[in-house]
């Protein structure tokens, strides 16, 4: 598969920007070429999933006039680009609140019971 070098550099350049890539880590990986070439490239962290970095760059050029690869080589390359993905852990702390709120609000209805019927059930 032939990728004309420029589009290839303006696509990686748009993927190691700090927009996409936000932690290194580190260690480094291996990439073995076709031309049993081996290039060392650090482990990264990327905060957004491909198809968004693919919609994104696709906007970016749309913006700038320039004409990108297509949407499965785009693909191809990220896969060839590993890179951990960052889990949002944002659901885990909403979860762990609704948790925390509906413990105090059963308390609250023990303690008012208690109330009520005179015993003191907390």
């Amino acid at each position: 598969m032939y990728v004309e070098p420029e589009k290839l550099d303006h696509f990686l350049s748009f993927i190691t920007s700090t927009h996409i890539v936000q932690d290194l880590p580190f260690g480094e990986k291996s990439l073995k070429l076709s031309s049993s070439a081996v290039i060392k490239v650090p482990s990264v962290i990327r905060s957004i999933i491909s198809e968004h970095i693919i919609e994104q760059y696709k906007g970016y050029c749309r913006e700038s006039g320039f004409t990108p690869m297509s949407r499965s080589t785009l693909c191809r390359i990220l896969n060839v680009c590993s890179a951990t993905v960052r889990k949002s852990l944002q659901g885990i702390d909403y979860v762990a609140a609704e948790g925390a709120k509906a413990l105090d609000d059963l308390q609250d209805v023990v303690e008012k019971l208690g109330d009520i019927y005179g015993k003191g059930l907390t």
